[in-house]
């Protein structure tokens, strides 16, 4: 795959593989961003509905349309989608997405030190209204005590932060943090349309998020 396809890690060196979805020029902004939940709904006589969630955590879905993308000698854009596609064996595989518009929080609140725990979860926040944990860090955060930046800690995988010490009882945690998703291809095959010599569309692309890496 040509060199520069994938968004560049902050601070770090790009994954091995073909890890991360390529940042490709000629996608619309109108992209549609869709939660989706899980529930059974089963309707009584007397019109009650017994409600069974099956989700506590939304699974997100991207519809990515891309107007053009170029293919010649020098840009590859449409190699670059494809070959990724072909990679990833439609949605046999998973990797990782970085959202331009949801990818970073900052002062994110992240729990309160009780003087015994040392591991904390990072997550963002819905207007304090719904939390979310977040698994895949995008480079190192920066974390807090009271306000205070913390160096005492260290990041395990999924989203893990642990102390070096248990934070004090009552001391308020919070974190800022880039994040990606990690995600898979929403169907087996895509459709790419040949505009016009060394130019291609793609109207069908989509995304769905995924909890696990298998």
């Amino acid at each position: 795959m040509p060199v520069g396809i994938f968004y560049p890690l902050r601070g770090t060196e790009a994954p091995e593989g073909p890890d991360l979805f390529p940042n490709l020029p000629g996608i619309m902004w109108q992209t549609e961003k869709i939660p989706n939940f899980n529930t059974s709904i089963q309707p009584a006589f007397s019109g009650i509905e017994t409600r069974v969630g099956y989700m506590a955590l939304p699974r997100w879905t991207w519809k990515l349309k891309y107007d053009c993308l170029r293919s010649s000698p020098v840009e590859q854009e449409q190699q670059a989608l494809l070959g990724f596609f072909l990679a990833h064996l439609g949605a046999q595989s998973n990797f990782l997405y970085e959202d331009l518009s949801d990818n970073y929080v900052s002062g994110q609140l992240i729990g309160q030190g009780d003087g015994v725990s040392t591991d904390f979860q990072l997550v963002r926040s819905f207007q304090n209204i719904f939390t979310e944990p977040i698994f895949e860090i995008n480079d190192q955060p920066t974390m807090y005590l009271d306000g205070v930046a913390s160096a005492a800690w260290q990041l395990l995988p999924k989203g893990i932060v642990r102390f070096n010490a248990a934070p004090a009882a009552g001391a308020v945690i919070t974190a800022d943090f880039y994040y990606f998703f990690r995600v898979r291809f929403n169907a087996d095959q895509t459709s790419f349309r040949n505009l016009w010599l060394g130019m291609w569309d793609n109207q069908d692309l989509e995304l769905i998020s995924v909890l696990g890496e298998s």
